[in-house]
C-alpha cells in the first residue's frame, strides 16, 4: 500500500462538510468511534491502513464498518472489526467549523 498524504486544510473540510449537511438535512452527520476501536484495528497484525465499508444496520440505519488493510491493499478481515459508533446526532461535538 503506497504512502499517501491524506491532508486536507479545515477549509475544504468545512466547506466539504458543509455540502453534504445541506445536500442531506435529515442524515447522519458524522459518526464517532472509540479510541480503543481505533487502536485495536491499528494494532492488527500487518496494519497499513483502515478502509471504511458504507454500510447499514439491520434496522435499517446508516453505519460504517472499519476494517485494517495491509500493506497490497487487503482487508485483514479476520481480526477487529469496528461499527458500534456514537452517531451525529444525537451525539455531537460542540459548534465548530466541520459542523455548523
Amino acid at each position: 500500500m503506497s504512502s499517501q498524504d491524506h491532508s486536507i486544510s479545515l477549509l475544504e473540510a468545512a466547506e466539504m462538510t458543509k455540502r453534504f449537511r445541506d445536500a442531506n438535512p435529515q442524515a447522519i452527520k458524522a459518526g464517532k468511534f472509540s479510541k480503543e476501536a481505533i487502536a485495536s484495528l491499528t494494532s492488527e497484525v500487518g496494519y497499513e491502513g483502515l478502509r471504511i465499508y458504507y454500510a447499514e444496520t439491520a434496522a435499517g440505519e446508516n453505519a460504517l464498518v472499519l476494517v485494517a488493510v495491509d500493506a497490497a491493499g487487503n482487508d485483514l478481515y479476520n481480526g477487529y472489526l469496528a461499527d458500534h459508533m456514537k452517531m451525529d446526532p444525537p451525539i455531537t461535538s460542540s459548534p465548530n467549523p466541520l459542523n455548523s
